[in-house]
């Protein structure tokens, strides 16, 4: 039997920055997900996982044109990423398993702080696992690490009256 699966639930966000003012966001997004895997008990398989997400947080920082003005308000959040995976499995007892996977992911959400204001993202990464079955009741669990091999950002900052609008190059760094 091929897995398929598809979730829904809420996902608490929080974000701070150590600036001078202190920048955070905190809320809450909806998430949808969707996974599918190959009908296989054993060996190697495919695998797919979606994620698509959205919704309203607190934003609690600063102006960022001069003179820089505390503000308050809220920041609007929407995504998306997929993962396609090339997976290993090994069964153990009662039918469960343990995956080992290797995942390659794209991913992009909208970080909209005004009309006037949006940054748009987007994250190429690798991803190293392991994951299954912790017991016969349903539950499973797992973990990894998460290496970007391509971050962007485009700020608009043309948007807000800047001259330019430089590419925003990030440091990928493993998580």
């Amino acid at each position: 039997r091929a897995e398929l699966g598809f979730g829904a639930g809420l996902e608490y966000f929080s974000w701070i920055e150590a600036t001078q003012p202190e920048v955070s966001e905190r809320g809450w997004l909806r998430v949808f997900t969707v996974r599918a895997r190959q009908a296989r008990d054993a060996g190697w398989l495919l695998g797919y996982e979606g994620r698509f997400y959205q919704g309203d947080v607190a934003y609690r920082g600063a102006t960022l044109v001069p003179p820089v003005v505390a503000v308050t308000g809220t920041t609007s959040y929407s995504g998306m990423r997929h993962e396609g995976q090339l997976r290993y499995r090994r069964p153990r007892l009662s039918g469960r398993y343990t995956d080992v996977y290797a995942g390659l992911g794209f991913e992009q959400w909208r970080r909209q702080l005004s009309v006037y204001q949006a940054e748009d993202y987007q994250l190429g990464y690798l991803r190293l696992g392991v994951d299954g079955d912790v017991s016969a009741r349903g539950w499973f669990g797992g973990g990894g690490l998460k290496l970007p091999f391509h971050v962007s950002e485009d700020a608009h900052l043309d948007w807000i009256g800047m001259a330019s609008n430089p590419p925003l190059e990030h440091k990928p760094d493993l998580s």
